[in-house]
């Protein structure tokens, strides 16, 4: 037996010795006062009746003896009662106390084989039911375990899952990055072969270099969004929002696409009246906002402009771009934010380019609470609707 079990044992010895104690004493009283209650009416009886004092001695001898007989035997019965009852007791613990260990061990052993499903990888198959034998407090205990158990297979199982879901996309990644320079190192080496013809004049062999140091200038950049990607994919971007304004964010993104919007012809208005503090991580929030100005810029015409307007909504602050360009079809609105997209009519118009800007500002923006999304104009033209918390 436990110590519990030694404890409980120990609790009914105590109970049934008190019980004896108080049942024996009880009969002894019952006893005393019934003899006392005999010997007063045994002298009024004398006192009233002086000539039958000898016969009524006597027969109080009788009944005092009867008397005590007769509390002897009930207390006996009482005691055998007792000891009976206490043997029982200590049996039906003693046999439930070996139940008990036979749950216990049952269920250490159903334990011990869903620990080895989950050693196979089988998360989902969680079996084990803690058994109800001896039915006492300890059934609470192990049904916890049981409980644990399934949260634990639960558990383990999302985590199998998001394991392959990030190997799947490494896999992807891996094979959408190869692919994406695949096509400017092609372009680059042919240059290259080709400026090694003797043949060339002079100006043909310095346009081919000028076309290399465009592919190169091309390639640098592509390889800077993919660092950008990857390192954002697998969450060792660091973003941490704080509370500052957003006007200092918004005219740092502004001021690192000024140069190409100049040497395209186009203008950016900034639209704002006044600063708003907004929960952003500045760094990577300009990062996103520049990448959706650039890709503004890349699909208008020259002489045209892109306007920034800046307005405060309930715990939200909305920045809206709006462009003049070419405009994106209603079929391809909910793609332009996916990896490497690329629609048809922008790959037709422009050539530059990867897909990943407009995906690395939805996943920035998401990153730190905000939203992203386009909305086609009547005409000409798309309008980026971009909100982050106040």
């Amino acid at each position: 037996m436990d110590m519990r079990s030694n404890k409980k044992v120990i609790i009914y010895i105590i109970m049934w010795f008190i019980l004896s104690v108080v049942l024996t004493g009880g009969i002894s009283i019952i006893s005393r006062n019934l003899n006392h209650i005999y010997h007063r009416q045994m002298v009024e009886l004398s006192v009233m009746h002086p000539d039958q004092e000898d016969e009524l001695k006597e027969s109080y001898n009788f009944y005092s003896k009867e008397s005590n007989t007769y509390f002897f035997k009930v207390w006996l019965l009482v005691l055998i009662i007792l000891v009976m009852s206490f043997s029982l007791t200590y049996y039906l613990q003693r046999k439930k106390n070996k139940i008990e260990k036979h749950g216990i061990i049952t269920n250490l052993i159903l334990l011990n084989e869903q620990l080895k499903q989950f050693i196979k990888g089988n998360y989902h198959r969680v079996f084990f039911k803690a058994t109800s034998e001896g039915a006492s407090d300890k059934t609470e205990e192990w049904l916890n375990v049981e409980n644990s158990l399934k949260e634990l297979g639960y558990y383990f199982a999302s985590l199998k899952e998001q394991m392959n879901r990030e190997e799947n996309n490494t896999k992807s990644l891996i094979t959408d990055i190869s692919h994406q320079l695949k096509t400017p190192l092609s372009s680059l080496r042919m240059s290259h072969e080709l400026a090694q013809e003797t043949e060339l004049t002079y100006e043909e062999r310095q346009d081919f270099l000028n076309q290399e140091e465009q592919e190169i200038r091309k390639l640098e950049i592509l390889l800077e969004e993919l660092i950008n990607l990857s390192r954002l994919e697998y969450h060792m971007i660091q973003i941490t929002p704080e509370v500052l304004g957003i006007r200092k964010t918004l005219t740092e993104a502004v001021n690192q696409v000024i140069m190409k919007a100049y040497n395209n012809n186009i203008n950016i208005q900034l639209d704002m009246e006044r600063d708003v503090n907004v929960f952003h991580d500045p760094k990577w929030t300009v990062e996103a906002i520049s990448n959706v100005l650039d890709n503004a810029i890349k699909y208008s015409e020259a002489g045209s402009c892109v306007s920034i307007r800046v307005n405060q909504l309930p715990n939200i602050l909305l920045v809206e771009i709006e462009d003049e360009g070419m405009g994106i079809p209603a079929e391809e609105l909910h793609k332009i934010f996916q990896r490497f997209y690329r629609g048809k009519k922008a790959r037709g118009l422009v050539k530059e380019g990867a897909g990943i800007g407009l995906y690395l500002a939805r996943r920035i923006l998401e990153e730190q609470g905000g939203t992203i999304a386009a909305k086609r104009k009547q005409q000409n033209g798309t309008v980026f609707r971009i909100t982050l918390p106040i």
